[in-house]
């Protein structure tokens, strides 16, 4: 199934781990090398107007979404905040302090999914 970023973006990410919606797809990150979908990123708070909006976006691996349907991705994460680099990370079970996304290293993201 082709999708485009717009109409993700508009669709509701919902974590079935406990149910939550984490909001709207504000970024997706992409290994311009090989053409690959790493992962998206959703705001960590909803702000009025972006005046209130929290730094500490959710990046979500693209193995951890389990359906894109109709209007809303299901994602299976624990979220996690990152002491290291404060940054908001959805793990498996720990914090792997990665990514920062103030200071996003795409090899070090490249090389921990490929752990997995």
């Amino acid at each position: 199934m082709d999708l485009s970023f717009c109409s993700l973006r508009n669709k509701d990410v919902v974590n079935i781990c406990d149910g939550k919606n984490l909001g709207n797809i504000s970024d997706m990150i992409i290994d311009t090398s090989c053409g690959r979908v790493i992962g998206i990123v959703v705001p960590a708070s909803k702000g009025f107007f972006n005046f209130f909006k929290s730094n500490n976006d959710i990046f979500i691996p693209y193995n951890r979404i389990c359906k894109i349907g109709k209007d809303i991705i299901l994602v299976d994460i624990i979220i996690q905040n990152c002491n290291t680099c404060n940054t908001n990370i959805s793990t498996d079970n720990q914090c792997n302090c990665n990514p920062c996304l103030q200071n996003f290293n795409i090899q070090t993201l490249l090389d921990n999914i490929n752990e997995k």
